[in-house]
């Protein structure tokens, strides 16, 4: 992208007396114009291509789609003083990479994709936590387990699997207590690392849970569709998005996003689900790959 420099004024420089004035069809209007103008020092050609798609009302490539987010990423940013929040949520997913990329090296790949992981997971215990935690903590060199340190070290050891075969055995049989037991998925881990997909079974998509409230004494059991969200509700923290969004295969370069434009048999038909549900995929037809590729 070529890119020059431009400084976005304040919204009482802009000319908009207020933000309530943002939600009406005045303020829309006079915010887009001020975009648009924005671009022509931000990125002149991309705004070329802007003005001529709404012309002729073309759609645009995802190349142009992806530049044109930036640039209004970089645009709402200066007009609402947003720098701070966006230079924090930026370090948070740096910060968190490490985790990440333990988490489809080790977790995903080694332990995971094990032939034997099967068989391996049946000797785990629920109880089996303590133990297992304080003879991994002996090649951690730490007293509390820190899910940073616990990514640094299997990432290094991964490099050299001979040499730290115990190190790596010893992280292996912690992670399936982690992914397994009850007791171990209930632990807290930064960014997901020991999240793992399982395959859905649709022959029992609802189940009763246990859940206590807080301040509530003892127990009661709800009944919970398991569709993939809670209906409880309940907000997400910023490491639990990013992590999600690292799941993301980026496909579609490859024409494959799936989660945007439905799963597809080889003859091109949509495919359907144990239910008989046609998996067309998102319906707001929202560019997730794209979307994913930019925010990462």
């Amino acid at each position: 992208m070529n890119q020059g420099t431009c400084a976005v004024t304040s919204l009482q420089d802009q000319g908009f007396p207020s933000r309530e004035f943002l939600y009406s069809q005045e303020g829309i209007a006079q915010i887009d114009g001020a975009f648009v103008e924005y671009l022509s020092g931000h990125d002149a050609q991309l705004q070329m291509t802007l003005i001529h798609a709404r012309k002729t009302k073309e759609a645009l490539s995802d190349r142009s789609l992806m530049d044109l987010s930036e640039g209004i990423e970089a645009f709402l940013v200066a007009l609402f003083g947003l720098e701070e929040s966006l230079d924090s949520i930026k370090k948070t997913v740096r910060d968190l990479n490490p985790l990440l990329k333990a988490r489809t090296a080790f977790v995903q790949r080694f332990v995971l994709r094990n032939p034997q992981v099967e068989v391996h997971r049946q000797a785990i215990d629920e109880g089996d936590g303590p133990f297992l935690e304080n003879a991994l903590s002996v090649f951690l060199e730490t007293k509390v387990f820190e899910p940073m340190i616990f990514a640094k070290k299997v990432m290094e050891w991964l490099g050299d699997k001979e040499k730290f075969h115990r190190e790596l055995q010893a992280a292996y049989t912690y992670t399936l207590w982690r992914v397994f037991t009850l007791q171990g998925q209930s632990q807290p881990a930064s960014a997901g690392l020991f999240d793992a997909p399982f395959p859905k079974h649709y022959d029992a998509l609802i189940k009763n849970k246990k859940i206590c409230s807080e301040g509530e004494i003892g127990v009661k059991s709800v009944t919970e569709l398991e569709m993939g969200q809670s209906y409880r509700g309940g907000e997400k923290s910023l490491e639990f998005a990013i992590g999600q969004m690292k799941y993301c295969l980026l496909c579609h370069p490859q024409k494959k996003d799936s989660c945007s434009s439905g799963l597809r048999q080889s003859d091109g038909a949509v495919r359907k689900n144990p239910l008989d549900r046609a998996l067309h995929g998102c319906p707001l037809r929202q560019k997730i790959s794209q979307m994913n590729s930019v925010a990462l």
